[in-house]
């Protein structure tokens, strides 16, 4: 059975540390939905001086006292103070408006600049129909939205920074989202970035924004920098899972799934999903998949499919189209019974709607190969490459080269293709796409399709394709194989077939033991006239595909092809093939 793919955390043990103090002044936080943090700078008035003025009916400079705020001497202890009611204000918004009068008013003592404590002043006052007074409140929730957002936009790469731990819930409320999950991703760059889900409502996609912790644990960064012992970080993590904080239950449970330790991750999980984390929830319900996969048939397997579509359909839902490709893919391939596929495929449409790009590529491969629609199919290539997902970009092309398809190539697939191909710095990012793109350019000169025939220019994309990925052993197969056998003879260069796979093939253990990559390897051989080691290791091949590992994966179509590959070396014979 197949496993959904996994969205690891990035392992925090070699991303920051602090000192073992940092565990015991974590208690101080316990209990708040996230934390969050700020930016310090110096300021020319202290914290209870602009406390004092805009008490005194002054307009607020909101960076100024947000920046002073951190920087008081008891900065932490004020913290404490307030995380509790800035907690409450936050479940309570929309709900219980007469609660949050006192709630803000005791909030907005101690902290004038309390993003939470004025949107509960705001919804109390009109909701008693004071509109200017709620106006006012609403102002100040203005301005402090405008200092966050002036400093950061939200991604991994650019968290929006925050002075409160209730802080992110309280920003996404403010703009018309709601929480909905939420895990630790600590950086080399930002280790202490958060993660939340939130969603807009009933069709619309959850987003994820990010918020930098940094400045709430700026001291203990600073004690901790000479450490050398990783663990301070982990202490820190264990000690907010234990007190209950399920954005580090939800890390730490993914770490211990992404090690395989099951029982521990589900615990960690478990605990972490009991307040409704989504993460958490998909989390688990990759974790009973695996379970399930490991398990014999019988009522440990369908136990295990069980608890993993409940936690999908939790995700679902709250609108995760992440949980709608994960759990329609799973019923569409037919694990849950052929009764199951129809739904599957109306929760990857679902997904698709949502701009889930694997669900879109998934639905225009289904409708390619598997049920074929050639119409539905384009349709779901276009809109994954209309969200700028590589792989329908290269899907695409790939699917209009074919003849059976009988569709036009299109100027926009080939800006696409060449949009992936050309640019080197981004080719470095896309990695493995870059390089699956300059194979199909190859192929479009070598078919002279949308472009005048020229072999010159098919070899020069096909071998800066290996360039693009010299160690991936599926591209480096793919350029071998037409390099060694294409029907073409002037697209062929068998010595170049020959050396990439003796490259690949003497520096990587899992590809020295997959069938197709041996078949390749002994057509390259047979190309150069080297039959004996082109049918030694045909029987190599064949013999992996009869009783090695991947045995089960080797169907007998298959393994009749690697027999009449034999048969040919045997005979002296080359392959040829029609390719691309």
């Amino acid at each position: 059975m197949d496993q959904p793919p996994t969205t690891p955390a990035t392992d925090p043990r070699r991303r920051f540390r602090r000192t073992v103090a940092a565990a015991q002044r974590v208690a101080l936080l316990a209990g708040s939905v996230a934390f969050c943090a700020g930016c310090v700078s110096n300021s020319a008035a202290t914290y209870d001086d602009l406390a004092a003025e805009i008490r005194a009916g002054k307009d607020p400079d909101m960076a100024a006292l947000r920046t002073a705020f951190v920087a008081a001497p008891d900065y932490l202890a004020r913290l404490e103070t307030i995380s509790a009611l800035e907690t409450q204000v936050v479940r309570l918004i929309g709900e219980e408006p007469l609660r949050l009068g006192p709630l803000g008013s005791a909030i907005v003592d101690r902290n004038p600049g309390s993003l939470a404590g004025h949107q509960a002043l705001a919804a109390f006052y009109s909701y008693l129909d004071r509109e200017d007074t709620a106006a006012r409140h609403r102002g100040w929730v203005s301005e402090i939205r405008a200092v966050i957002d002036g400093a950061g936009s939200g991604t991994a790469e650019s968290p929006l920074p925050v002075i409160s731990p209730a802080e992110p819930s309280a920003y996404l409320v403010a703009t018309g989202r709601t929480p909905v999950g939420s895990m630790y991703v600590p950086t080399d760059r930002t280790p202490f970035l958060l993660r939340v889900d939130a969603t807009r409502g009933e069709g619309r996609p959850i987003e994820n924004v990010y918020f930098d912790l940094e400045t709430v644990y700026n001291d203990w960064l600073r004690s901790a920098q000479d450490e050398e012992d990783d663990l301070h970080a982990f202490r820190v993590l264990y000690s907010l899972a234990e007190r209950g904080d399920a954005a580090a239950q939800t890390l730490l449970g993914s770490l211990s799934l992404r090690e395989d330790r099951l029982e521990h991750a589900a615990r960690l999980l478990t605990r972490a999903s009991t307040g409704g984390n989504l993460i958490a929830h998909l989390m688990l319900a990759r974790l009973y998949w695996s379970k399930a996969v490991g398990a014999q048939v019988g009522p440990d397997r369908e136990g295990a499919q069980r608890a993993a579509a409940r936690n999908y359909e939790y995700g679902i839902g709250l609108g995760s189209d992440e949980a709608m490709y994960e759990l329609g893919r799973l019923y569409v391939s037919g694990h849950y019974g052929e009764e199951r596929r129809e739904q599957g495929l109306d929760l990857l449409v679902q997904a698709s709607g949502l701009e889930n790009a694997d669900a879109c590529f998934f639905l225009a491969n289904w409708f390619e190969f598997d049920w074929p629609d050639y119409d539905r199919s384009e349709k779901y290539y276009l809109l994954g490459a209309n969200l700028d997902d590589p792989g329908a970009k290269i899907g695409y092309a790939r699917f209009l080269m074919r003849e059976d398809v009988g569709k036009q190539f299109t100027d926009q697939a080939y800006l696409w293709l060449t949009g992936l191909a050309r640019n080197n710095r981004r080719c470095e990012d896309l990695g493995v796409f870059c390089a699956e793109a300059r194979i199909q350019l190859g192929n479009l000169f070598a078919k002279g399709i949308h472009v005048r025939r020229n072999y010159r220019k098919a070899r020069s994309w096909l071998k800066s394709a290996v360039s693009a990925s010299p160690d991936h052993a599926r591209i480096v197969n793919d350029v071998a194989w037409t390099f060694a056998v294409s029907n073409l003879e002037r697209l062929r260069d068998a010595p170049y077939a020959l050396q990439i796979m003796d490259q690949v093939m003497s520096s990587n253990e899992r590809a020295r033991g997959t069938p197709a990559y041996i078949d390749t390897w002994a057509a390259a051989y047979a190309a150069n006239g080297d039959f004996e080691r082109a049918i030694e290791l045909q029987q190599e091949a064949l013999d992996h595909a009869l009783n090695g590992d991947s045995a089960q994966q080797i169907d007998d179509e298959t393994i009749e092809i690697l027999r009449e590959h034999l048969q040919a070396f045997e005979a002296g014979r080359t392959i040829t093939d029609v390719i691309p």
